[in-house]
């Protein structure tokens, strides 16, 4: 957002709702959309922010009814949007005081939202250990390092989807 006000000339002010929000969204929808795009697997990392939604209150008892959900941390809109992008979307949770035992949410649980394509096959359960490599090879596919990307093929390519948008 301080991008977006930066470039409006507006650096420093609230943000004006659809006058700066649609366009932040839509740039950060583009750069992943650029992201993706390159020749090597991509993963993006986030926080989650919670969602808490009163739903009602037992007039007797004074008893609230929450919804309590867990979404991508992002401005506006921008918390559906952009992780509609993505076939997965797995939750890292830590269980545990002082050596924590982690874990990868595969399948929405409760207040968390993830969900995986790879999961069909039935080869993966809804919680699995937090190592994207043993899941590749878990389901059949490649887990191998790929090459480095060169600085070189990395220009050729910004430059070749750069004229592709134009």
């Amino acid at each position: 957002m301080n991008y977006q006000l930066a470039s409006a000339g507006h650096a420093g002010e609230s943000p004006r709702h659809r006058h700066d929000y649609n366009p932040a969204k839509i740039m950060m929808t583009n750069y992943i959309k650029k992201l993706m795009a390159l020749p090597c697997d991509f993963i993006l990392t986030a926080h989650l922010r919670e969602n808490e939604e009163l739903l009602s209150i037992d007039p007797n008892t004074g008893i609230e009814r929450k919804l309590v959900e867990y979404r991508f941390f992002t401005i506006g809109q921008a918390v559906l949007t952009i992780p509609l992008l993505f076939d997965e979307i797995y939750v890292l949770l830590g269980e545990g005081g002082e050596n924590p035992k982690r874990r990868l949410l595969i399948d929405s649980q409760g207040k968390y939202i993830a969900r995986s394509r790879l999961k069909a096959n039935g080869k993966l359960d809804s919680s699995e250990p937090p190592d994207i490599k043993a899941l590749l090879r878990k389901i059949g596919l490649s887990w191998e390092d790929r090459p480095k990307l060169e600085l070189d093929n990395m220009q050729k390519l910004t430059t070749t989807n750069s004229k592709k948008e134009q």
